[in-house]
């Protein structure tokens, strides 16, 4: 560990961090050992599951398993080249663990959940960093489709739906209560794909979950469904319709499965239409010219015509 005293008689230290150039240029610069030393900050990084060796066990911790991991004394086992080396973490003060789960949250790279606070990329409200909050991984990206009636029926009436339907919805669907910034990419990257759009009189979007019950929401006339691929205006009357987000594993696999399917087809002489959908981007921000055109020289490849936009 790195140490360098400042003229207050307080320290700056770095553990698994790099320093400044200014701090590697000073030559008060110290090393010392873990063991004999006390932490002044901890890099929110490392506080991400698999940085540090027996902080996680499972999916999540408590603010009080990370606390408890910096208490001092603790020696973990690194593996090294076939065999086992003890390793012992330094100390730091509960302040100092917070601190780090603080900046962790809020940068996007922990999510906190505590009673009915869920927290991922904004600060965490005073009083919700308790001992028993649970921090976890983000969860993951929820495609632009999820938030259609035929995925969610649960938040939508009429064809019409509030932010705050769709969020209920999807952590019911979820079991947990998802963070606001997961939801919102989801409802931001429909209406990005023209899947859905704001009703009249609706509280402007983006917005901060308070006003996501005045957020109104609507299907897109005239515009791309997920069940159809975003090849037209949606499912027909009288059409049986199977949409889902699929790993590139699972693509092969439905690939394989298309001569039973073809079969089918002839045997019950019944019009059967793939269509293929690729969304590229997160709904946060549009990917770039050069991206989109590397990606749809690929698409050419396969179909003339085929491409993003």
């Amino acid at each position: 560990m790195l140490r360098l005293a400042r003229p207050d008689h307080t320290s700056r230290t770095w553990w698994r961090s790099r320093p400044d150039r200014a701090a590697l240029a000073d030559p008060a610069l110290e090393l010392v050992l873990p063991e004999a030393a006390e932490l002044g900050e901890i890099d929110p990084s490392l506080l991400a599951p698999g940085t540090l060796p027996e902080l996680w066990y499972g999916e999540e911790i408590t603010v009080k398993n990370a606390c408890e991991y910096f208490a001092g004394g603790k020696v973990v086992q690194i593996e090294r080249d076939g065999y086992q080396e003890p390793v012992t973490i330094p100390k730091a003060l509960g302040s100092v663990v917070r601190d780090a789960i603080l900046d962790a949250v809020e940068g996007g790279s922990l999510w906190l959940m505590a009673g009915p606070a869920s927290v991922l990329a904004e600060p965490i409200p005073a009083g919700v960093l308790s001992d028993d909050a649970v921090l976890r991984s983000p969860p993951a990206v929820i495609a632009a489709a999820a938030v259609l009636p035929e995925n969610l029926s649960d938040a939508w009436t009429d064809n019409a739906s509030t932010g705050l339907s769709i969020a209920t919805a999807l952590s019911q669907k979820e079991g947990a209560t998802l963070p606001w910034k997961t939801i919102k990419d989801a409802i931001g990257a429909a209406i990005q794909a023209r899947f859905v759009e704001l009703e009249e009189g609706s509280a402007s979007w983006p917005c901060e979950f308070p006003s996501a019950q005045k957020v109104k929401i609507k299907l897109a006339e005239g515009g791309a469904r997920g069940g159809d691929g975003g090849g037209g205006s949606g499912p027909k009357d009288n059409v049986l319709v199977a949409v889902a987000d699929f790993e590139p594993s699972e693509l092969q696999d439905l690939g394989d499965a298309i001569p039973q399917l073809l079969e089918l087809k002839a045997k019950a002489s019944l019009a059967l239409r793939f269509q293929v959908r690729i969304e590229l981007g997160d709904g946060t921000e549009l990917p770039t010219p050069d991206l989109s055109a590397e990606v749809n020289k690929i698409l050419g490849a396969v179909k003339e015509g085929y491409e993003v936009r």
